[in-house]
């Protein structure tokens, strides 16, 4: 039989001086391994009972946030940019009636910066409060920043075209 008490020294508390954290010692069933701010603790029992120590948020998704964000910035940026451009070319016009009222009264910049901002900001503000399925809310910008490149790319498809043919 194997015994589950504790190993004698797994309680006590060892501060480490360089990033003013405290860390529990662990026995030697488990691995310690330290990261750039943050600690996680690897049983060798049960990797599903790993406990993170340090920071609140994971590496993978603020990498997914970030990856997230730029994409919904980027396809905002090249639907406007290339909008703009193709407006310029005789024979070109929006097709969108939404977006051509909007147009007409100076709104779809500032429109598009306000819907961006909520969006980008929705899952920072979430993860603050460290809530169960919050990495739900980055499909928002991934939705978004790949429907704008979409658009961008046809918009860049047809000025090639009608520029091609004047």
């Amino acid at each position: 039989m194997t015994s589950t008490a504790p190993h004698p020294i797994a309680h006590e508390r060892l501060e480490c001086p360089s990033t003013h954290l405290k860390h529990r010692r662990q026995p030697s069933s488990c691995a310690l391994d330290v990261s750039k701010h943050s600690a996680y603790v690897k049983p060798s029992m049960s990797p599903r009972s790993a406990k993170r120590i340090g920071s609140n948020g994971s590496h993978a998704s603020n990498y997914t946030q970030t990856i997230a964000s730029l994409l919904a910035i980027l396809g905002v940026m090249g639907d406007q940019l290339t909008t703009r451009i193709g407006l310029t070319i005789p024979g070109l016009y929006e097709s969108n009636s939404i977006t051509s009222t909007l147009m007409e009264f100076g709104l779809w910049l500032p429109l598009d910066i306000l819907i961006l901002i909520m969006i980008i900001g929705t899952p920072i503000i979430l993860k603050q409060f460290n809530l169960k399925n919050r990495f739900i809310s980055l499909f928002y910008p991934l939705i978004l920043g790949t429907c704008r490149l979409i658009t961008t790319v046809c918009n860049l498809l047809l000025i090639s075209t009608f520029t091609l043919a004047i």
